[in-house]
C-alpha cells in the first residue's frame, strides 16, 4: 500500500487564491477529492472539487462572491483575511487543512503609501509607523503559521487600522 500525504501550498494575489497541489495520493489517487474553503469572517465553506497535482485556483466567481454567470471580466478582488482551506481525498479520513492570511489588499496600501512620501527613509516618524505597521503584518503571518487564529486576526487588524490612520494623517506627508 503506498503512502498517502494530502498536502498544498497557498499562495494569491488580488484576484485569486492558488492552492497547488504537491499530495501523495497513493491508492486514492483515481478517487475524487475536494476543497473546502471558508471566506474571511464567514462559518460557511464553499466546496469545489480538487484537482490532484495541479494549481487549483480560485477567484470571486468560483467563490461565488459574484453572480453564477459571470465570466473573467466580472471577478471582483477577494478580501483579505484568514481564509480556511481543507483539502478532502476520497475517504475523506485523508485530508489537510491550512489557514492562510490574505494580505494583498493591503501589501497595495502600504505600497501607496511609500509612493506618496518619497522622502520616507528620511522621515524618522513616517519610517517608524511603516516598520509598525509591517511587524504587525508579519506577527499576523506568523501567528496563522502557528494557527493562533484570534492573535492572528488581531494583529491583522491593528495593521488595517494602523494603515488608515497613516494614510489619513495630514501631517504625515
Amino acid at each position: 500500500m503506498s503512502k498517502i500525504d494530502v498536502d498544498f501550498y497557498v499562495g494569491s494575489n488580488p484576484y485569486h487564491l492558488f492552492m497547488t497541489d504537491i499530495s501523495e495520493w497513493g491508492v486514492i489517487a483515481d478517487s475524487p477529492s475536494i476543497v473546502e474553503i471558508t471566506l474571511p469572517g464567514s462559518d460557511k465553506c464553499i466546496v469545489k472539487y480538487w484537482d490532484k497535482g495541479k494549481v487549483n485556483v480560485a477567484n470571486s466567481n468560483t467563490l461565488n462572491l459574484t453572480c453564477p454567470t459571470c465570466t473573467d471580466a466580472n471577478k471582483v478582488t477577494l478580501h483579505d483575511g484568514i481564509y480556511k482551506i481543507v483539502v478532502k481525498g476520497s475517504p475523506e479520513t485523508y485530508s489537510r487543512t491550512r489557514y492562510y492570511l490574505k494580505t494583498d489588499l493591503l501589501d497595495m496600501e502600504v505600497d501607496k503609501l511609500i509612493l506618496s512620501y518619497p522622502k520616507y527613509y528620511k522621515d524618522v516618524d513616517f519610517s517608524k509607523k511603516l516598520t509598525e505597521i509591517e511587524a504587525l503584518i508579519r506577527g499576523a503571518e506568523a501567528n496563522v503559521r502557528f494557527d493562533n487564529l484570534r492573535l492572528a486576526g488581531l494583529a491583522f487588524q491593528a495593521a488595517q487600522e494602523a494603515v488608515e490612520r497613516l494614510g489619513n494623517c495630514k501631517g504625515c506627508k
